[in-house]
């Protein structure tokens, strides 16, 4: 049996499955996990009644199961409708069961994944092995070279996030495996999340995409979760396997800042106390952006949507103070009621009073900018008043079909693929500093982001 599974390991496994708390409707199947996805399947013979018969199958929701890897839950199962094959000379039907499985824990049953628990998930994320200093020693020798691989995790970052009551602790260590003839060595950076209270499998899982997501923001790199095992307070171990998509990028020095321990701490602390309102633009910036393959028209709305978002959840700002907004609606509104005789196109322009108070898209832009010092602005985007230009002439254009191009709109995918550099960049400059970082001390490596392409 492997020691560990990754989220994208790929393994067929044969074993005996039920719906949890259900033993005995056990049958046997295949259970398949590969880069699409990961399916069970098992077969049964039947009456010639099912064949014509049209219902739809029944999904477990969570499965459990003891296959030739060990014992293994089956997460969001949903049944889907599998071949079926009629023999005529004995009437019996051969009918094919298949279930998507949204995530497989191998080593253990868990009758809820929902239900709160005692136990932590330690983590390891591609794109970290050469950001650390490493735990290993070369040491030459007259004779040759030694290498010594410390069995000792070194903890760097050990420290307590008050908004959801967790301790996050960072290590790094040696993940040595050796075989007959040689054997490989990394360096894998670990983090562990341990609840202080008890939480779910699902909260302890979004937790670890967070840091992904985190990660990500703060290395400027697209950093991916690696590994995840939960432990559980009896002692119960479980390795997360869930194929999923997405780039995977190597660690960039240039791309990255130093940052003391203590910064560190407190800007994961940021990122995990931010409000409700906050998190969809984590997920979507960090989540659907970086990791989803897009034409390069999609990737700037989604950017200059994220950018105008990241204003609107930063900045309270308003053209006027509420109360007198809303007395100039109402009498606003009193007047079209008045002259207005269409129903249709009272409700529109209603509709469009109401939010006449907040900034518009220059506005939003111009605040971001006015942010960030003027000579940054300026090596980064060129002239800011051309850069806003271009951003909201283009964005009018795109979501406006049929209306005339102005001049600062771009064009061909080069300039789009450039221009969409500057705008990752820029992000990322907001929200480093929102979550605590200083403007100098990330401003060489946004810098670098924005205009590597530039200069090769």
């Amino acid at each position: 049996m492997p020691r560990k599974f990754s989220l994208r390991s790929q393994f067929e496994a044969e074993g005996v499955f039920w719906p949890a708390g259900s033993r005995n409707q056990s049958f046997a199947g295949r259970l398949v996990a590969s880069a699409k996805g990961i399916e069970l399947s098992a077969a049964k013979i039947t009456g010639p009644e099912t064949f014509f018969a049209h219902q739809e199958p029944a999904s477990p929701g969570v499965m459990h199961g003891r296959t030739i890897l060990g014992d293994c839950t089956l997460i969001d199962v949903h049944a889907i409708n599998g071949p079926q094959q009629l023999d005529g000379a004995t009437s019996e039907v051969l009918s094919i069961r298949r279930f998507r499985v949204s995530l497989c824990i191998v080593g253990m049953h868990l009758d809820d994944p929902a239900a709160p628990l005692r136990g932590s998930v330690e983590c390891t994320y591609s794109g970290l092995s050469n950001w650390l200093r490493p735990t290993s020693r070369v040491t030459p020798t007259e004779e040759g070279i030694s290498l010594n691989y410390s069995l000792k995790s070194r903890t760097l970052v050990d420290f307590c996030v008050r908004a959801n009551k967790t301790r996050i602790a960072l290590s790094v260590g040696s993940d040595v495996h050796l075989r007959a003839w040689h054997h490989t060595a990394v360096n894998r950076p670990r983090i562990k999340i341990e609840p202080v209270e008890l939480a779910s499998i699902e909260r302890l899982y979004d937790d670890a995409s967070r840091l992904e997501d985190f990660l990500s923001l703060f290395l400027g790199v697209s950093v991916r979760l690696l590994t995840v095992r939960f432990s559980s307070s009896d002692n119960r171990e479980g390795w997360f396997v869930r194929p999923q998509r997405g780039r995977i990028d190597k660690y960039d020095l240039e791309a990255s800042f130093g940052s003391e321990s203590s910064q560190l701490a407190a800007a994961i602390t940021a990122w995990f106390s931010a409000t409700e309102n906050l998190r969809p633009l984590q997920n979507f910036v960090y989540g659907t952006v970086r990791d989803t393959s897009m034409f390069v028209e999609t990737e700037f709305l989604s950017l200059a949507q994220a950018l105008e978002s990241f204003h609107r959840l930063t900045d309270s700002a308003s053209l006027v103070d509420s109360s007198t907004f809303e007395g100039i609606r109402t009498k606003i509104n009193e007047v079209i009621e008045a002259v207005c005789h269409f129903p249709a196109l009272v409700t529109k322009l209603e509709e469009s009073v109401q939010f006449a108070n907040e900034p518009g898209f220059r506005n939003r832009i111009n605040g971001l900018l006015g942010r960030l010092k003027p000579e940054h602005v300026q090596i980064l985007l060129g002239d800011p008043i051309e850069f806003e230009q271009t951003l909201r002439q283009t964005r009018n254009f795109l979501t406006h079909l049929g209306i005339r191009g102005q001049t600062k709109v771009l064009r061909s995918a080069g300039d789009f693929f450039l221009f969409n550099q500057k705008l990752h960049a820029l992000l990322r400059f907001l929200m480093l500093m929102n979550v605590g970082f200083s403007e100098d001390a990330v401003f060489k490596a946004i810098r670098y982001q924005s205009t590597r392409w530039t200069l090769l």
